[in-house]
């Protein structure tokens, strides 16, 4: 299905057919992500006096208010897909009335923009407090946390999410929704990296959220060469020297020579800090 993107040339708008739209790649769970914290920016804006920081806050939710209203009518992606079709067969004349119907508009577009420059790490700040609010939950008494990495790309000398005195961790805070090849892989990936740490008799686990990842691991039909064909030549290295034949099936793995890693669900674990509706 053609992807579309516009502009305004006078007052008239155009349409033009272009490889990729610019809400190519955008995922619900992102967008959701922004409209939550957009109830916190009092707080980001605390170092401000209280007549400019309410100024502050009023402007902002007010640029955003556009996008926010957009998203609340539909899903996204339903949102994009009725968009492609309501344009499908019109012409340039046409095009401002369809934009219209579907609350399409020059404000929309600024209220995106500006809610990627102010947000574009949001999946950044979910991860490391994510991590944080968890860790007085999983901690046994007396357990010490050495610097914990929670940012994207782990440090070398890093390179766990968490390390302590007696476990070793990463955290993969995505939801599954059904097309999830990438994550599969980068799960994998991880289950790899961590089967192979040096624990040194500490606990080895994944938190994960659902139950999707570890029924991927344990049913599916892959292989580690699938998994891994897509990552650093250092990871299908790694699983070579470590643990023989890319052919091997990925529940082999999981059962064998990654048993000891122990894939736990926070939605179990937690639910006070990951319910499956949140």
């Amino acid at each position: 299905m053609p992807r579309y993107c516009f502009h305004e040339s006078g007052e008239r708008a155009a349409v033009e057919r272009v490889p990729q739209c610019a809400t190519s790649g955008v995922g619900r769970r992102l967008v959701a992500a922004h409209r939550r914290w957009l109830g916190r920016i009092p707080a980001i804006l605390s170092g401000m006096s209280s007549d400019s920081r309410t100024m502050a806050t009023t402007s902002l939710e007010a640029a955003l208010a556009p996008l926010t209203r957009f998203l609340g009518v539909a899903p996204l992606t339903d949102s994009i897909a009725r968009l492609e079709y309501a344009l499908e067969g019109c012409t340039g004349e046409e095009a401002p009335g369809r934009l219209h119907e579907r609350g399409v508009s020059s404000d929309l577009l600024r209220a995106g923009l500006l809610a990627r420059e102010r947000f574009g790490r949001i999946n950044d700040l979910i991860h490391a407090t994510a991590i944080a609010l968890a860790l007085p939950h999983l901690l046994c008494p007396g357990e010490t946390l050495r610097r914990p990495s929670l940012a994207a790309g782990n440090d070398p000398s890093r390179p766990y999410d968490v390390e302590t005195d007696l476990r070793i961790a990463e955290f993969k805070l995505a939801r599954w929704a059904g097309s999830d090849a990438g994550r599969k892989r980068h799960l994998f990936k991880d289950v790899v990296h961590l089967a192979a740490a040096d624990h040194g008799g500490r606990s080895v686990e994944l938190y994960v959220l659902g139950q999707q990842p570890a029924h991927f691991l344990q049913m599916t039909t892959s292989t580690a060469a699938w998994a891994l064909n897509r990552m650093a030549d250092h990871t299908r290295q790694l699983f070579e020297q470590r643990f023989g034949s890319l052919r091997t099936p990925i529940p082999d793995f999981i059962n064998g020579p990654a048993a000891h890693v122990a894939v736990i669900d926070l939605e179990q674990r937690l639910p006070q800090l990951f319910p499956p509706s949140m």
